[in-house]
């Protein structure tokens, strides 16, 4: 995939019946959230030039939206707690509802310093309600590491034995599950065009390291795809064990 789009997007999740729920400007304050509604949906958008959102009411489609973030955003949800991945500018945005409201919690950049945009696709938590998560950048060839109650990179892991030969695996959708982390690596050029087929690197949780799946094998070894460019979210199946990627 791209590293840009060309049509506006509209991201949203349906956060269930969370009790209340609201929306605000982004503040730690929020004195004039909308009433609590018992089905909200969060969404981003996008004209590549202003990102906002919106808190939307799916019962009666009201919404109170705001601008402020970054301009080519992708979001995920966690129970209450709402990442958004501001792409251009490399940051993640943390949001949650409580007590029938929407907060903003803090923001942080995921880049290196003095490195390239990090261009961040997608972030897992490893437990729900737990601090720790993975952070795909795009646009380096390391997983990063977060604390997202802190907003700080804590480390980061390498996927440079995934590369094309730019030195990128072009790091896409995660998805965790039964203590791995599962990393749909795209493996473009740099005309974004595929090298070979996708494959998926798998992370131990614990260890924050790499698995080889074939220590028979020279290097390190993922899930090897049939096909090329896996882009989209990757899902788990009925079981740890089945994932679904695009």
């Amino acid at each position: 995939m791209k590293a840009s789009r060309f049509a506006t997007i509209v991201l949203s999740v349906a956060l269930g019946a969370l009790g209340s729920a609201a929306g605000c400007a982004p503040a730690a304050s929020c004195p004039d959230c909308v009433p609590a509604v018992a089905s909200p949906a969060f969404a981003v958008t996008s004209d590549y030039t202003v990102g906002g959102y919106a808190v939307i009411d799916s019962e009666t489609w009201a919404a109170q939206s705001s601008t402020g973030i970054d301009n080519d955003p992708a979001v995920r949800a966690f129970g209450s707690r709402i990442l958004v991945l501001g792409r251009t500018g490399g940051s993640v945005t943390v949001f949650r509802f409580d007590a029938g409201r929407l907060t903003l919690e803090r923001q942080f950049s995921v880049a290196d310093a003095g490195g390239p945009s990090p261009n961040p696709h997608d972030v897992a938590l490893v437990a729900l309600g737990g601090a720790k998560a993975y952070v795909t950048r795009f646009g380096q060839a390391t997983l990063a590491i977060v604390d997202v109650d802190q907003g700080t990179v804590t480390g980061t892991i390498d996927l440079s034995a995934f590369a094309d030969p730019d030195g990128r695996p072009e790091m896409d959708g995660i998805a965790v599950a039964g203590g791995r982390a599962y990393v749909a690596c795209e493996r473009l050029d740099a005309s974004y065009q595929p090298s070979g087929p996708g494959v998926v690197a798998v992370i131990d949780v614990a260890t924050d390291s790499v698995v080889d799946l074939d220590p028979t094998m020279p290097g390190l070894q993922g899930i090897a795809l049939d096909g090329a460019n896996p882009y989209g979210s990757v899902q788990v199946g009925s079981s740890p064990t089945e994932l679904l990627v695009a």
